[in-house]
């Protein structure tokens, strides 16, 4: 595959996913300020399930249609019926159990919320396909005009809903008609609609190869979400509120980062399943600008944090801030895992994938659930467990490419370390600058803040030569040539 392609792909990826989080970034900061923090505790926790439900119906299935080297009008339409199946069978899962779980979690609102959201699955079934079709034909600038105008919209109808007092329903209603506007927009945008077209043998080809990947999703879901399940069983609603918002800061930020990577690589690896030296270096290009980015990203989000609540979300939410900044610190290794995975799924080794995440989740969720009895009335130490899981779910990752590629963690160190010493450098400056001076003006230590730390990475990786910041420039100038 074309360079040129590929780059031009990440950069509307790019786009796409910072472009929407800009607005929903705006959105949510406005709805924060008209909402009590424990009707986003609410919210948290319906996201446990209707986010574990989404895996199971729109994972798997898209990334065998991606993977597989011919694909048919059959089978994304085979797919699409699957999906629409599951949705139906889980949507009426989660309505039947609503009311336990509302009692489990002793939230009564729970139940009529977790309902009326749960009908996102059916529009997700549909989304997923679409998704795939545009992936395989490298359409990212038609995603990205779907998702921004989504946002727009979904945004409008949210802060409406708050402004006229209707609490949580406001956020309700802004995620079920963002999923709603992205499917039909992509319908005008992406030349594929559903035929009444279906084949067991395409169930069966995507099953062999999908099956692993969402098997693995849903292991890496319900991991994921157990720290919420323990805050939320264990803790106020509003200390899960507080750590379900302070993490989310970062992981939109990394998600839109690691998203981007994602969608693009995938497809990129799996053109290249059979060069594997060109696969690895690849790969390694990937680390390098994808670890660049995230360390940035996540670094500049890390020094602005008390000023970020302070300022946009208020007084109220003041106790997200060290939330914040511990997950900030966890973001930045998730796109280090992305990659490496993406590329050994990309040669069809998703059984390997399988079982690599089960067993990180296996060993994550026994730590998870031993810091129940270390955390007592102490919420950290289960953010604690949280980073020592991801170090070692990097450690696991990484020997697959040493063994099918020859990228050995040597290899990975070398790619991250000029990047982690300008995490490093970064922080340490500001928080000088903050011991030395104090600025009681909080828009203005908010600035101060962020040029330092922009100032700090820019001159480091300028200085230091660093090849991934050459990268990105590369590529910055290439996007604006494409113009």
């Amino acid at each position: 595959m074309a360079g040129s392609s590929i780059k031009r792909a990440l950069l509307w990826k790019f786009c796409e996913r910072f472009g929407v989080q800009a607005v929903q970034f705006v959105v949510s900061i406005i709805i924060a300020r008209l909402l009590d923090p424990s009707e986003y505790g609410v919210m948290a926790i319906m996201a446990i399930f209707i986010s574990l439900a989404t895996t199971v119906i729109q994972s798997g299935w898209g990334a065998a249609l991606i993977q597989r080297k011919n694909v048919t009008e059959t089978d994304y339409s085979t797919v699409f019926y699957y999906s629409l199946t599951f949705a139906g069978v889980l949507y009426t899962v989660l309505f039947v159990s609503a009311n336990v779980i509302s009692e489990y979690f002793n939230q009564p609102l729970l139940d009529t919320v977790l309902k009326v959201n749960s009908l996102v699955l059916f529009i997700g079934a549909f989304n997923s396909v679409q998704i795939a079709y545009a992936s395989r034909l490298f359409l990212f600038k038609q995603l990205f005009k779907s998702n921004i105008i989504a946002a727009l919209l979904s945004g409008f109808i949210g802060i409406g809903l708050a402004v006229g007092g209707y609490g949580v329903w406001a956020l309700v209603s802004q995620q079920l008609s963002y999923q709603l506007f992205v499917v039909l927009t992509l319908l005008f945008l992406v030349d594929w609609k559903p035929r009444l077209l279906f084949s067991m043998e395409s169930v069966r080809q995507t099953m062999g190869f999908g099956s692993k990947i969402l098997g693995a999703n849903i292991i890496d879901r319900l991991y994921h979400n157990l720290e919420n399940i323990i805050i939320g069983k264990n803790f106020s609603s509003a200390t899960l509120a507080f750590f379900d918002r302070g993490k989310q800061f970062p992981l939109i930020l990394i998600d839109n980062i690691d998203g981007s990577i994602q969608s693009v690589m995938f497809p990129a690896y799996s053109k290249l399943q059979d060069n594997p030296d060109e696969l690895r270096e690849t790969l390694r290009k990937a680390v390098r600008m994808s670890s660049f980015v995230s360390f940035s990203a996540m670094t500049i989000l890390f020094v602005i944090a008390p000023q970020l609540i302070g300022l946009f979300l208020g007084k109220k939410w003041m106790d997200a801030v060290p939330f914040l900044q511990f997950y900030c610190i966890i973001c930045m290794l998730f796109p280090l895992q992305t990659a490496n995975l993406q590329a050994f799924n990309a040669v069809g080794k998703s059984s390997l994938y399988f079982r690599l995440t089960t067993l990180k989740r296996v060993i994550g969720t026994g730590l998870l659930l031993s810091s129940i009895f270390l955390a007592k009335e102490n919420v950290f130490v289960i953010v604690w467990c949280c980073l020592i899981i991801e170090v070692i779910s990097i450690c696991l990752n990484i020997h697959p490419n040493n063994k099918y590629l020859g990228y050995r963690f040597i290899d990975l160190l070398a790619d991250i370390l000029p990047n982690a010493l300008m995490v490093v450098l970064s922080i340490a400056v500001v928080a000088g600058f903050n011991e030395i001076v104090e600025l009681n003006n909080q828009p203005c230590q908010l600035l101060a803040n962020l040029l330092i730390g922009v100032g700090v990475i820019a001159a480091t990786a300028t200085l230091s030569n660093n090849a991934s910041f050459t990268e990105v420039k590369k590529n910055i100038h290439f996007k604006h040539h494409e113009k």
